[in-house]
């Protein structure tokens, strides 16, 4: 029987308050991926979304102080840390890491902000990888701290290194795994490299966004955490944390002949924030069908929203379209996974039983939809689902929920407060006079 508390979660970390990084990220992301989150502060900063403009260490008799306490009353199930502040900090923390061997590790080396203002020296650097580095589980540099921390004693190194040969060293210094991340190289997509038994596991390459953004790796080093948390290996937490997370509005087709109607519609639901878009249309030959996703995808990919299509891995891999969503007779879902690999989105009906979603996400899918939440126009016989479901998931799940049937802008609160991830909705969205504004104001329930 699963075990009815969520994992919890436990970082060591500086505030930030903006949020965008630091421990306020780290809470946000364990709670977000079911887990519960506790805290140790290290250190207070000045600091806004663009830069960190002064730090003040806690004193480490308060950091061993937080820690004893809170791990004196409760089980851990992961340990993340970033910001540390000091030398005495880390000496004390790699004292309490030492107590809890068996329990994952997980390393953020802050070395400097997303700005590069500078929050580590090069005592804090050795500190760090003679005391904690050997006890890591996976640790997370970007590809400048990688070099940095692999070649600290040689400056002409630094320059001129490859990051296979950064992370050869990293491993070497006692870490299982080391995650280096590729958002300060200059590419045009960005690559985050898996590492572990002295070779290459795996690289992941991901569309490079628009802007300048802090405390990616923060939240990337978290989410994978809390995935640990919830019993998944390295390799599968390391892809589910980067993987696309469904949330917000999840919009689903009507049956529409007209295209260029159905067209209009949907742009209208993306201009107006819809997070997804599943192509769905029951009355629609095989040709129309094909005809639609095709036209839909261009549109999908340029508000960078996914498309993912209802029942047909066929049409989904014909098309290269984003994932596909299955009901309980469209077929194996780790079959299906196993066919349409692990870079599209799978997602799965379970209707009203949480024994589908437990078997469903150990099959692999990226997030389960229950319903109907409430009596649905679309499906009018379908069963009805309880929002405790949604409840239940929060602490037993790691992939994302999705509240499906007879969701309108007066209902839609019970579920999202109940804990979905995402709403589905057809005719309360795409039957309505103005889509895009009705689109506005679901996106704004979240």
């Amino acid at each position: 029987m699963a075990n009815p508390s969520p994992p919890c979660v436990l970082t060591f970390a500086g505030t930030d308050p903006s949020s965008g990084a630091g421990l306020q990220a780290d809470i946000l992301t364990f709670a977000s991926i079911g887990c519960h989150p506790l805290s140790v502060v290290t250190a207070i900063t000045a600091q806004d979304t663009v830069g960190v403009e002064g730090v003040l260490a806690m004193d480490a008799e308060w950091v061993n102080d937080q820690a004893r306490a809170i791990l004196e009353d409760v089980q851990i199930s992961a340990f993340k840390l970033g910001l540390l502040g000091s030398v005495e900090n880390i000496a004390v923390i790699a004292e309490i890491m030492a107590d809890y061997p068996d329990v994952p590790l997980l390393i953020d080396p802050t070395l400097t902000s997303g700005r590069g203002d500078d929050l580590s020296n090069d005592e804090m650097m050795e500190a760090m990888t003679t005391l904690l580095f050997p006890q890591a589980t996976l640790i997370t540099p970007n590809s400048l701290e990688a070099r940095r921390l692999a070649f600290a004693d040689s400056d002409n190194e630094i320059a001129h290194t490859s990051l296979d040969e950064s992370a050869a060293r990293l491993l070497a210094m006692g870490s299982e795994y080391v995650l280096i991340t590729g958002t300060h190289e200059r590419t045009l997509e960005v690559t985050n490299t898996l590492y572990g038994e002295n070779q290459l596991i795996k690289s992941y390459q991901w569309e490079r966004l628009v802007g300048s953004y802090h405390g990616s790796g923060c939240t990337l080093t978290s989410a994978i955490a809390a995935c640990l948390a919830h019993g998944l290996t390295m390799e599968e937490a390391v892809a589910e944390a980067q993987e696309q997370k469904i949330s917000g509005l999840y919009a689903i087709t009507p049956d529409i002949e007209n295209t260029n109607l159905l067209l209009a519609k949907v742009e209208a639901a993306l201009q107006g924030g819809a997070n997804v878009l599943q192509y769905r249309n029951k009355l629609a030959s095989h040709k129309l069908k094909t005809q639609q996703a095709r036209a839909l995808l261009p549109l999908c990919r340029q508000y960078n929203v996914p498309l993912i299509i209802n029942d047909s891995v066929k049409l989904c891999l014909t098309l290269d379209a984003d994932g596909v969503h299955l009901g309980a007779d469209d077929g194996n879902l780790a079959e299906v996974r196993a066919r349409i690999g692990d870079d599209k989105i799978l997602g799965a009906s379970c209707y009203n039983r949480f024994d589908l979603a437990l078997s469903a996400q150990q099959a692999g899918v990226d997030y389960v939809a229950f319903g109907a939440c409430f009596a649905s126009g679309t499906k009018p016989n379908a069963v009805v689902a309880s929002l405790n479901l949604f409840r239940q998931a929060q602490t037993q799940l790691a992939v994302p929920t999705v509240a499906i049937g007879g969701i309108t802008l007066e209902n839609a609160s019970q579920v999202i407060q109940a804990g979905a991830c995402a709403i589905a909705v057809i005719n309360a969205l795409f039957a309505t006079v103005d889509v895009k504004t009705t689109s506005e104001k679901f996106t704004q329930l979240f």
